[in-house]
């Protein structure tokens, strides 16, 4: 399962000097993965937040998803399936 949000991160080294991880972290991060959690839900394998929809509406097909409450979220999110392949 995929879930794909947009939005602002903090990228960064994470570590000491004996290991050493580049990683991202951030509240965009953290939705996509709950939205990746809601494929299990819908029993769809790819979702999309409404804020990505917006952005390639009128280049992709995307269908509705329905709202869904995410953990750790006070409102919910309108998600979408983007169909592969269908291209406006």
């Amino acid at each position: 399962s995929m879930g794909i949000h947009y939005g602002q991160v903090n990228a960064c080294n994470i570590g000491n000097s004996d290991r050493l991880e580049y990683s991202v972290l951030g509240d965009t991060l953290n939705t996509a993965y709950r939205i990746a959690s809601a494929c299990k839900v819908t029993g769809k394998q790819f979702l999309a937040s409404e804020t990505v929809y917006e952005n390639i509406k009128d280049f992709f097909t995307c269908i509705p998803a329905g709202k869904i409450a995410l953990k750790n979220k006070k409102e919910s999110i309108g998600l979408y399936t983007i169909i592969p392949g269908l291209v406006k």
